[in-house]
């Protein structure tokens, strides 16, 4: 009979981030959501989405701080256990902000992928 087998790790991945400025680096982690923190991230997304009459989704009613709300609940300073702040995500360049952001959703089960091998099961 199949199973499922897996360990309780949560999936982390190092980042580093250079200050051309003053060419300090600072570590942070990105660390997977537990249960309840992907419901309250996908809560909060709740509230962004906009239905059709018939109560189906139909995309975004606001983008504001739509990438920057999952960074900021999975992206922690190295060795610290309170998260970074939202306001600080906004300041990061968009392409840096939106590489940061997929590796987020993959690691916790958000992306593309997850959807797809969660529809075949």
């Amino acid at each position: 009979m199949p199973g499922i087998d897996f360990d309780l790790d949560f999936e982390e991945v190092n980042v580093t981030i250079r200050d051309n400025k003053d060419g300090t680096e600072h570590r942070y982690v990105l660390r997977e959501f537990d249960g309840a923190g992907r419901d309250m991230y996908l809560n909060a997304m709740g509230k962004k989405m906009r239905h059709d009459a018939t109560g189906k989704p139909a995309g975004l009613k606001d983008y504001n701080e739509i990438q920057a709300l999952l960074i900021c609940r999975c992206m922690f300073p190295f060795g610290e256990k309170a998260a970074v702040d939202i306001g600080w995500v906004q300041t990061l360049p968009s392409r840096k902000l939106q590489l940061i952001f997929k590796e987020c959703q993959r690691i916790c089960g958000l992306d593309d992928e997850a959807e797809v091998a969660a529809k075949k099961n």
